[in-house]
């Protein structure tokens, strides 16, 4: 007999104290048991394998993507595309069964997928085939895909994270998939993945089970002991040959608004193969807010609030920034796409006439986040609803608030909107600089305005008060490459060190700064304010559209062209370059100085109608890398980065975790999706309340470039203005803005900065939101406030452990007040984060090298703050003492292991900078001679890098870092002496341990081993205790 009930406990294999929980619920049911003895249940047909590992006998396929090798069914390619999805099939259909097999994936290129067609049939005419398709591949996981006839997903595992996890990637895996009726389950390696009941009376319960390689990418699917057990079919059940077979799915009911779109739209018939690509040519009509908020998947414990729509004349937002008083102010992008570039002069005249696009501001509604009531918490911050500061442009490129009004970057020009009566409305603008080019990003510094305007970077100031650029200096004059308006320098923002920091793509940056030729592209750079010096820091492998700091200033970035997530090890600047080649080029540095952490990491759209027209599958657009830092987002999230992609209508969480000396970016799955195929996210950042703000473009069309094709997207079209592909889908009437936010975080106390006391300024350099810390810094810094100097130096004193002494430390810098004491200090800080700070601060010169070995940091426990040391220890000038230290570095096995420190990176750059010869390097060990005392005292009293004497006190002359050494020979024996002087983390001394760890670098790394011999001979002298 066959009971349903029995069977169900057993097919979900419930652990011990769940089947307790389980056998509880099921016993009052015995009693209904009889039952099911008082039936005879048909006879199940005994299991079979439908593979013999030696023969394809019992399928139709396509010969030359299917075979048997080594005992396997094999299909698809590892050196070719597969230029189409490609199934094997059965020949014999079924009704109800229990199916296993085992699957392998693997794939070096394009969208690698595959999946289990079942209850399925074959496309007359067509590679394709028409069911269910229980699906496999990255992002693919436990979902059931409904082949060409629904063509989406139509469930998803209710424990998602839980079946995805089961996945042993490049490995096989063991797939159950049992039918019965119009229930369809799965398990993944055991775990319970898909659950789904057919609602739809006119989907057939029988067909053949397939194999498919999707189409794409070089992609390689393997599968084995394929076993099968039919169970009784469910009678009256519907079928393909009751349903008449397969047929071509109806085109959708258009609205009668929608028919005359329809009729400008290209043809979406295509000979490629995959699934159904149509969409890429086929609009419905955008949501409305209401509809497309209900689109949205969000984690637990969040919801997100409209804060402007379309619906209010306002659209296209492609950017927002705050000011100092928590105002925040956007602009739109109606009248993209602009031939801003291409056709100088249409361009002209288009901005001289004017536009649909606006400035917008969004204020803080009165009474909301400010002082809190005795006892009581602060009010949410809230915003007003949108008002228009400014219109009659054509798409504004850069807003930048300042002081009653705000920088736009307009065209050819960057204007000064403001309002003069109080109405909160732009009633003057002045041309605060002309004659310039799609300026594309601008940040504040010393009281102006740094501009990037295509081949130039502009500084300019008002000097006078009239709103107008009367000092105008042009920085890097026609350095900067126009080749492709979206490759070039953007992302103008402030760092930690009080650079200024930007990104450019691969149509580069070649001119000369102070002096010296500057040739390089796609990457980060940053330079001073008076284009004094610029550096090039990090080099990228794509155009690089974001960047963004962590809580500890560490730099990152992401590209185009599925590399979501890079981080900045180590600046070019540090590395003597390799010479350029003979017949022309670029030089280089040979050594890695940015690393992509999430290659090819998949996306998690909530829709299958993703459009790409290469990178499938994963992120071939990704912008923006800021971190949310914010006490209003639950722990779990914190230090982790959105990167949005508006092809995937998505923003995505790179989980970032320390790795060695760098960092690993794992998946941290999404913030936000969308099923709303309208729904293009371009912009995702931590505002001043603490949520997290997203810009959402509201394009069914967002590509740029690449232009689509019947190959990869099913229609063809072609280029058009500002090299945007024409297309009769674009629009530029939507555009949305969001903010998500966690139901439980608390709300902001910072309500505004703008004329804040030197109290308040240096008190939100210990905000919980990292955008009060940078506003904090910034005004400190700019505005020269001297008189936040006492409490800025007692911060970096008493808040070791926040990120407000990292912030302190560099506001100090930046006001020229960092002394030496509170500099070492720093760098003996049980803080990683401000050690590392500590070092970068440190001066490339004499002086900054011997206060750098008054420390340990060369040493770090911490590897990203040795890492940090490796780079200063570069750029200090050469001695032999510190030639001495690089070889001794090189030879550390835990330097040798790491990726970054080892001696393709880090130990290669040490030894280009200070011209270590090869020959140290590998010089057999020397015989030792007995420890010379007088040699070793004037090593510890005179050596530059041991610096002995600045930490530890010998007859009433020394440091007081370290303890007294008067005596230790009586104190201590000589082996305690040794492995001390070898290794002080060791042993920390008495009254010493509660730090954690010893101020004192290990002299293995600094000194040679007979200079070592000669030390402990000096210190076997002391025996006169101190008096």
């Amino acid at each position: 007999m066959f009971c349903p009930l029995a069977a169900d406990v057993n097919c979900f294999k419930l652990p011990p104290h769940q089947m307790s929980v389980a056998m509880k619920n099921i016993l009052p049911l015995l009693s209904l048991l009889t039952t099911c003895f008082a039936f005879t249940s048909p006879a199940h047909a005994a299991s079979v394998s439908l593979f013999d590992g030696k023969s394809l006998d019992g399928w139709t396929y396509n010969e030359k993507i299917w075979r048997v090798e080594n005992g396997l069914i094999t299909g698809g390619s590892l050196e070719e595309r597969v230029p189409r999805n490609e199934f094997i099939a059965t020949k014999k259909s079924y009704h109800n069964f229990d199916l296993r097999l085992k699957i392998k994936l693997t794939g070096t290129d394009g969208f690698i997928n595959s999946g289990v067609q079942i209850r399925s049939v074959r496309v007359p005419n067509n590679s394709e085939m028409s069911g269910y398709q229980v699906d496999y591949g990255k992002g693919w996981y436990g979902k059931l895909y409904d082949e060409t006839r629904r063509n989406k997903v139509i469930a998803e595992a209710k424990e998602l994270a839980a079946a995805t996890a089961a996945i042993k990637e490049d490995d096989w895996n063991e797939y159950r998939i049992l039918a019965e009726g119009p229930r369809i389950r799965s398990w993944i390696n055991g775990v319970p993945a898909l659950d789904f009941t057919e609602t739809e009376p006119n989907i057939a319960q029988d067909g053949l089970i397939g194999i498919q390689v999707h189409g794409g990418g070089k992609a390689l699917v393997q599968a084995k002991d394929i076993v099968i057990e039919e169970l009784p079919p469910t009678p009256n059940a519907p079928t393909w040959e009751k349903l008449g077979g397969y047929k071509v799915p109806p085109p959708k009911e258009k609205k009668a608004d929608e028919k005359k779109k329809a009729e400008a739209r290209p043809d979406t018939k295509s000979t490629k193969g995959g699934r159904d690509i149509s969409y890429n040519a086929g609009a419905g009509a955008a949501q409305t807010p209401e509809e497309q908020r209900r689109s949205f998947k969000l984690p637990p414990g969040f919801e997100i609030e409209l804060v402007a729509a379309e619906s209010e004349g306002l659209g296209k937002f492609i950017a927002v920034d705050w000011d100092a008083s928590g105002r925040m102010w956007s602009m739109t992008a109606l009248e993209y796409p602009v031939d801003a570039n291409e056709n100088k002069a249409a361009s002209d005249a288009l901005f001289a006439k004017g536009g649909r696009d606006k400035v917008v501001v969004f204020d803080v509604q009165r009474g909301s986040a400010g002082q809190p009531p005795a006892g009581g918490s602060p009010a949410p911050l809230r915003y007003a609803a949108p008002r228009i500061f400014a219109d009659n442009l054509v798409m504004p490129l850069g807003v930048l608030p300042y002081k009653d009004g705000a920088f736009v970057q307009y065209g050819p020009d960057i204007r000064f909107y403001r309002d003069t009566n109080g109405d909160g409305r732009a009633d003057k603008f002045t041309i605060f600089a002309d004659k310039l080019n799609m300026a594309t990003s601008l940040t504040f510094v010393n009281g102006g305005v740094m501009v990037a305007v295509l081949r130039n970077f502009v500084f300019l100031k008002d000097t006078n008060g009239d709103d107008k650029a009367d000092e105008r200096t042009v920085i890097f004059a026609n350095s900067f490459g126009t080749r492709d308006t979206h490759a070039i320098a953007s992302n103008l923002t402030r760092g930690f060190d009080n650079w200024l920091y930007g990104t450019v793509g691969y149509s580069g940056f070649m001119g000369t700064v102070g002096g010296v030729a500057k040739n390089f592209q796609q990457g980060v750079y940053r330079f001073k304010a008076d284009g004094s010096a610029m550096e090039f820091l990090h080099q990228f492998t794509n155009n690089t559209w974001g960047m963004g700091f962590n809580a500890a200033g560490d730099v990152f970035g992401s590209t185009a062209n599925n590399q979501p997530s890079f981080f900045g090890g180590i600046p070019a600047t540090a590395v003597p370059p390799v010479p350029a080649p003979a017949g022309g080029g670029r030089g280089g540095t040979g050594i890695m100085t940015a690393k992509p952490l999430a290659p090819g990491m998949p996306i998690h759209p909530n829709t299958p109608n993703v459009r790409q027209v290469d990178q499938m599958g994963g992120y071939t657009a990704a912008a923006g890398h800021r971190f949310m830092i914010s006490d209003a987002l639950p722990a779990r999230l914190q230090g982790n980065a959105l990167v949005t992609e508006p092809t995937a209508k998505l923003i995505g969480i790179m989980k970032m975790q320390p790795d060695g000396a760098g960092y690993a970016a794992k998946d941290g799955f999404n913030l936000l999706a969308s099923s709303d195929e309208w729904m293009s996210p371009v912009y995702a950042d931590v505002g001043p309340d603490g949520a997290v703000w997203v810009a959402d473009f509201q394009n069914f069309i967002i590509q740029h470039n690449p232009v689509p094709t019947l190959a990869n997207a099913g229609f063809q079209s072609s280029n058009g203005p500002g090299a945007a592909h024409v297309s009769p889908l674009r629009t530029n009437s939507y555009g949305r803005v969001y903010r998500v936010v966690w139901q439980d975080g608390p709300a902001t106390p910072i309500r505004s900065l703008a004329g804040a006391s030197a109290t308040a300024l240096v008190a939100a350099l210990d905000s919980g939101n990292l955008f009060w810390r940078e506003t904090a810094q910034r005004l400190i810094v700019d505005n020269k406030r001297l008189d936040t100097v006492p409490a800025l130096k007692a911060m970096v004193k008493e808040k070791d452990g926040r990120p407000a002494a990292v912030h302190a430390l560099w506001a100090l810098q930046g006001l020229g007040a960092l002394d030496r004491d509170l500099h070492r200090g720093a760098l003996l800080a049980k803080d990683p984060a401000l050690r590392r700070n500590a070092v970068r601060a440190l001066e490339p010169s004499d002086a900054g090298s011997k206060l750098f070995f008054e420390s340990a940091v060369v040493n770090d426990p911490d590897l990203q703050t040795r890492l940090a040391a490796f780079v200063k220890l570069a750029q200090f000038p050469t001695t032999p003492a510190i030639q001495t230290v690089v070889t001794q570095l090189r030879k550390d096995p835990k330097n040798a292991a790491d990726e970054w420190l080892g001696s393709a990176n880090a130990g290669l750059m040490l030894v280009r900078a200070h011209k270590v010869p090869d020959a140290e390097l590998d010089a057999p060990p020397v015989p030792l001679r007995a420890g010379d005392a007088v040699a070793g005292e004037a090593i510890f009293r005179t050596s530059a890098i041991a610096n002995c004497i600045a930490c530890h006190t010998v007859g009433g002359t020394g440091g007081v870092v370290g303890p007294r050494l008067d005596g230790i020979a009586v104190r201590k024996d000589a082996a305690y002496i040794r492995e001390s002087v070898m290794d002080p983390n060791a042993k920390l001394a008495d009254g010493y341990t509660q730090l954690g760890i010893s101020p004192m670098p290990p002299m293995s790394l600094i000194l040679k081993a007979q200079e070592i011999e000669d030390v402990v001979a000096y210190l076997l002298t002391l025996r006169t205790p101190a008096r």
